[in-house]
């Protein structure tokens, strides 16, 4: 069986800050979302110089066990009040009285600041009417006044107009609004204000920096198409002519190889039967003799 942990005293308010502090120094390794082995390594040194740190400067020792159970602990708390706290704010209201349970802790804000405050409390809204703004802002009405409007006058699109004028006419202020109910069709053709005219300060340029592409005559390209055609052309009958011959070469080895190997089969097939003959023969021999030397005996 395990042994049962023992239960150490309760971190002090000033125990929690300092440890929350000595962790923040390391937070960059501590929260890492890497999973390597250099970095396990890598988290496992920080913790012990966490330890030994915190408990150069406090009054009790607390083991590395300890500090991280303490660490985890206050992560968890942290969650949890972020997530009451923004259960609160968007609470809609009816029914009877909620107690409200926002706890005032003076570790969370550096918890918070140790964690990502973006998985804890959130992301802000900015576009929808959940957004929480705490600080409100005035609406700036701007308030329009109508004037009578001026009858236009009639200008000549080729008269030339000064383009100094015209600039400082489109840089004034324009604070008449019209009554767009009283414009008609007809009205479309009437000639462009001097308002709505932008300033040329180049009237007389007509040409412009970029480089154009030089034109190529088309008998010129085609010519030249048909070079490369012609060229492309020779080159694929070259080509087609040295496979014809390696296949003609390679035929013609593969038959010479057919009939080495005929020739060669066929004088071990002779060779096999002369030797079959000699041995016939020195059979027919040594039977005589031994018929011989049996008369001989007898």
């Amino acid at each position: 069986m395990s042994e049962k942990r023992k239960r150490c005293a309760n971190f002090s308010l000033n125990e929690k800050i300092m440890c929350l502090n000595v962790i923040k120094k390391y937070k960059h390794i501590i929260e890492s979302k890497e999973t390597g082995a250099l970095s396990w390594k890598e988290k496992e040194h920080t913790w012990k110089m966490i330890e030994r740190e915190f408990n150069a400067h406090s009054d009790t020792y607390r083991s590395l066990d300890v500090i991280k159970r303490f660490y985890t602990n206050k992560k968890k708390d942290t969650r949890k009040c972020a997530a009451n706290n923004r259960a609160e704010y968007f609470g809609t209201g009816g029914g009877a009285p909620i107690p409200a349970t926002i706890v005032k802790d003076p570790t969370f804000e550096l918890t918070l600041d140790i964690l990502n405050k973006k998985t804890v409390v959130g992301l802000e809204n900015k576009f929808d009417s959940d957004m929480m703004n705490e600080h409100p802002q005035q609406n700036k009405f701007e308030f329009i006044y109508d004037k009578p409007d001026e009858p236009q006058k009639e200008i000549d699109s080729d008269v030339e107009i000064d383009n100094q004028d015209t600039y400082e006419d489109n840089n004034k202020e324009n604070t008449n609004t019209h009554d767009w109910t009283t414009y008609t069709a007809k009205q479309l053709q009437t000639p462009i204000t001097v308002e709505l005219k932008a300033p040329n300060n180049t009237p007389n340029k007509k040409w412009t920096r970029r480089r154009r592409p030089e034109i190529c005559s088309t008998t010129n390209v085609a010519v030249r198409y048909e070079e490369v055609a012609s060229v492309k052309k020779n080159v694929m009958e070259a080509q087609l002519e040295i496979l014809e011959f390696q296949k003609k070469e390679m035929k013609d080895k593969a038959e010479w190889e057919k009939r080495q190997r005929e020739r060669h089969e066929r004088e071990e097939i002779e060779e096999f039967e002369l030797k079959k003959k000699a041995l016939q023969l020195d059979v027919h021999i040594k039977q005589a003799q031994l018929n011989a030397l049996n008369s001989m005996t007898s």
